[in-house]
């Protein structure tokens, strides 16, 4: 402490030179903490007038378009989310705490565990494809079991054509996904969604939340977060891609935002690299006049990214 050290300092002080009275020991010891004081005032300043600066930065750089859009094309992942407490579900499983380790793909419950304490430990958020579809649909016939589980529209792409559709109730919306019952009935009505986009059954992504302080594994949560696991065909394969540049030929859109790349590194490259260059090829066919929005979420694979 401050007052320890200056303690040690006056202590050689006296062998040297002289000894200073109480009132000066005081004296020094109320200087210094209003030293460090106005030392870390000042510095907590500095910081806020820098973020400040540059929030006003921001606001002043991003200014709504001159044209405002009217027809907004969004493709082409969509899905169910169901959000279920984490730990709990685990317990559910009659999964034990164990190793931490990240798996890029997950094949077992084993590599559920290990992945969900890997990240759960650092409060990372991650998303990884579940390989196995009769050990997922296990998974979500547990979770379907648990108090207080919720469903969400999910994909970024629904998402954003949902938001989008509540913040302008006056622009014309066009979807293309993979759009299951229970999702129709979630999307709002305003949203266009073409009648090949709807698939027997919902493509279902389960999303494993933790608190701040909850344990798993011999691991403390650092923070509030999320793991998310999937097995979708539909998206994985993204096989909306052709239906959405094909529909997008009538609608015409002024603008488009597109989604749900990122699924696809849980496939081989053969795969992928076809499915990217045939993305590419359709993106060449729009009008470069229409500006093209690429959402991204968490990847794994390098080669892909």
């Amino acid at each position: 402490s401050v007052y320890t050290l200056l303690q040690q300092h006056v202590t050689h002080v006296q062998t040297t030179m002289f000894v200073p009275s109480r009132s000066t020991l005081i004296l020094s010891v109320c200087f210094a903490v209003v030293s460090i004081l106005f030392y870390k005032y000042a510095d907590n300043e500095e910081k806020d007038a820098l973020e400040k600066n540059v929030i006003k930065s921001w606001i002043s750089f991003v200014k709504p378009p001159v044209k405002q859009f009217q027809k907004l094309a969004v493709g082409i992942n969509s899905n169910i989310d169901i959000i279920v407490p984490g730990v709990a579900l685990l317990n559910a499983l009659n999964i034990l705490p164990g190793e931490k380790k990240n798996h890029d793909v997950l094949n077992s419950l084993g590599d559920l565990q290990e992945t969900f304490a890997y990240y759960f430990a650092r409060g990372s958020a991650a998303e990884r494809s579940f390989m196995d579809s009769p050990v997922y649909q296990k998974i979500i016939q547990t979770a379907e079991t648990l108090n207080n589980i919720q469903h969400f529209v999910g994909g970024n792409a629904a998402l954003m054509a949902k938001k989008a559709s509540s913040l302008f109730p006056d622009l014309k919306i066009h979807f293309v996904g993979p759009v299951g019952p229970l999702l129709k009935n979630l999307l709002p009505v305003t949203v266009e969604i073409p009648a090949s986009c709807h698939i027997p059954q919902d493509e279902v992504h389960l999303i494993m939340e933790y608190k701040t302080g909850e344990q798993w594994a011999g691991a403390v949560a650092p923070v509030a977060n999320r793991f998310i696991t999937s097995h979708d065909v539909s998206n994985s394969k993204i096989v909306m891609l052709e239906s959405f540049f094909e529909s997008i030929k009538s609608f015409q859109p002024d603008l488009i935002i597109l989604s749900g790349f990122q699924i696809m590194d849980s496939q081989g490259p053969e795969f992928f690299n076809q499915r990217l260059e045939k993305t590419v090829s359709l993106l060449q066919e729009v009008p470069s006049s229409v500006p093209i929005h690429l959402e991204l979420a968490s990847m794994a694979n390098k080669d892909f990214v």
